[in-house]
Order: structure tokens, then C-alpha cells, then sequence
């Protein structure tokens, strides 16, 4: 079984998706699926997932999501994975292996990718890690936590998609990363530092013409929507490039 906590949080088995229940039930498995094989407080998992309106009864709400999540969980045993979900005395525990969860995978590849020396390993470890990003983290889930822990991994898929740009252009690698920070650029049109970014690697694979289309649409996106002109570094990126 593998579960996948890009996009809407869901779990597959041979290609076959795993009815999770209603997005609070999902909360509370997202919740353990965060630190596999460490034991969550109930305190905490309620407050993840009601925060400051939980229902009366709520341990006994939260007792039967368990429940219930228990009985979905009964097919990873049957395909001989180590996966249960159990009650300590610290609170509850999701016995799973950690690379059969997107996000950790994605974390443990940009780990090595730090711990790498090889300059070429290095961008393809990254590349390896960006290719989990499916969607945005634990969609549809909008309790506080959630939204910090997608505001974290943000943070983290935005700076894995810098360091590639910038090995690609140090390495003087011609690839085309139009399927990395093309894409991110359509979530997160606004980020200026990621757009220099893509127009420096863009002319380096030989569409500079690409590159300054970019640069104009940008600053036309930023003059009709926030009323601003382009940073001075990004205005300097699209001189820089037009003298060439």
C-alpha cells in the first residue's frame, strides 16, 4: 500500500484507491502519516484535526475514525507490509514504512541530495525529489495544521527548484526545466526570484526570445494585478538578456 499526501490525501493498492472516509477521518491519518512509527498524543491529534471546536464526545469520535481507518489499513497486511495502527500508552502509532509515503520520500531524496557531493548527483537527486510533487499538500484539509505543514513543504519544493536552477546554470546544462518552473511559476506567478530563475535557464538552452516573453508577461501581470513594477534584479536579468 502507498500513500500519497500530494494532492488529496489518499492511499493506493495496485493502482486501486482506498476509500479514507470525510476529510477529518483523512486529518487524523495525515496527522500519523507525518512521523511514521512515532506515537502521537490523542491531545494532539484532536487538536489537529477539530482544533478549538471539537464535538462533545470527542475521544470517542476520535476512537472510531481509528476505527475505521484500522479496517482500511487491513489490506497493507494482506499484502504482507508492515502496517498497523496501534494504541500506546503515549497515544496512537502508524507502524509504516516511511518511503511508502510521498512526502517522505520526497524529504529523504532532498536529504541525500544535500549530503551528496557529485554535483551531477546532486541535480538528480533533486529532480527525483520534485518528481513526487503530484499537487498541493494535504489538499482540501484547512485545519491550521495542515496549512502549516503545506506552507513548510512550499517552502521546501521552492528551494529544491532554485538549487536545480542554479546547478543547471553552473553546470552549463542545456536541459529545458519548463515542466519544473514552468509549472511552479503557474501556482506562484508572483515569485520573481523563480521567474529570473527560469529565464536564466531558459536562454541557456538556447530560447532567449522564450525567456523575454516571460519577463514581459510577468511585468504586465504585475503592473494590472498588485499596481508594481518588476525587482530590480529581475529588470537587470531581462537587460542583461536583451544584450546578448
Amino acid at each position: 500500500m502507498q500513500f500519497h499526501m500530494f494532492g488529496n490525501l489518499r492511499a493506493t493498492f495496485l493502482g486501486q484507491n482506498f476509500d479514507l472516509g470525510h476529510w477529518r477521518q483523512r486529518t487524523v491519518l495525515g496527522a500519523l502519516l507525518m512521523t511514521p512509527n512515532i506515537a502521537v498524543n490523542p491531545d494532539t491529534l484532536i487538536e489537529r484535526t477539530w482544533e478549538k471546536e471539537p464535538p462533545t464526545r470527542v475521544r470517542n469520535v476520535l476512537s472510531s475514525y481509528i476505527t475505521r481507518l484500522r479496517q482500511r489499513l487491513d489490506v497493507g497486511k494482506a499484502a504482507n507490509q508492515t502496517i498497523a495502527l496501534r494504541r500506546l500508552r503515549e497515544g496512537y502509532v502508524l507502524m509504516v514504512d516511511p518511503q511508502a509515503v510521498d512526502i517522505h520520500r520526497f524529504r529523504a531524496a532532498t536529504n541525500a541530495a544535500l549530503a551528496e557531493e557529485d554535483t551531477a548527483q546532486v541535480l538528480r537527486r533533486l529532480e527525483g525529489a520534485l518528481a513526487e510533487w503530484t499537487g498541493d499538500p494535504l489538499h482540501g484539509m484547512h485545519s491550521q495544521w495542515a496549512v502549516g505543514v503545506r506552507q513548510d513543504l512550499r517552502a521546501e519544493r521552492r528551494r529544491c527548484l532554485i538549487k536545480v536552477a542554479d546547478i543547471s546554470l553552473l553546470m552549463e546544462d542545456r536541459r529545458d526545466l519548463s515542466g519544473l518552473l514552468g509549472a511552479y511559476l503557474n501556482e506562484e506567478p508572483f515569485d520573481e526570484l523563480v521567474v529570473e530563475k527560469y529565464m536564466l535557464t531558459l536562454s541557456a538552452s538556447g530560447q532567449t526570445s522564450r525567456a523575454l516573453e516571460l519577463y514581459t508577461e510577468t511585468r504586465l501581470r504585475l503592473l494590472d494585478e498588485l499596481g508594481i513594477e518588476p525587482s530590480a534584479s529581475l529588470q537587470e536579468a531581462n537587460l542583461k538578456l536583451l544584450r546578448q
